[in-house]
């Protein structure tokens, strides 16, 4: 899976930051986060209608190709993985996240107070780079 977070870079610099791929990526991932109808941004849109903020989004080539978007709701008591299809934008699926495993240095309330959202550090990504994100 190739991931991007904003989590960190967002309540270190409190600015629109996309931190780098994890290492290990796959090429066709890429290629295929590239080639997908539906953007990272609208990726993100779509999960967090489902209620809640993103903290981070990922294309994965399993299941013929998707993206991951985890999503923190309820006050921060709840992490969620959604599911998004690249070619429509529909969510497709869930998949409740434990907090032990995600936020080891991270308190939920601490990200919610973060200056910078995903969504807005994407958005923010394009605009220096008059483009569009994609995973690397």
């Amino acid at each position: 899976m190739t991931r991007f977070s904003a989590i960190a870079a967002s309540l270190a610099l409190g600015a629109a930051t996309l931190a780098l791929p994890t290492a290990g990526y796959a090429a066709d991932e890429t290629e295929m986060a590239m080639n997908a109808k539906v953007t990272i941004s609208q990726a993100v849109e779509a999960a967090e209608a489902k209620g809640g903020k993103a903290t981070e989004v990922e294309f994965d080539d399993d299941y013929g190709g998707r993206w991951e978007v985890k999503v923190l709701a309820d006050g921060g008591n709840k992490l969620t993985t959604y599911f998004v299809d690249p070619s429509s934008g529909q969510v497709t699926g869930e998949e409740p996240q434990t907090f032990e495993k995600y936020f080891t240095m991270l308190k939920p309330e601490a990200f919610q107070k973060a200056p910078t959202q995903l969504k807005a550090a994407i958005a923010s990504a394009e605009a220096a780079g008059s483009g569009k994100a994609i995973i690397d």
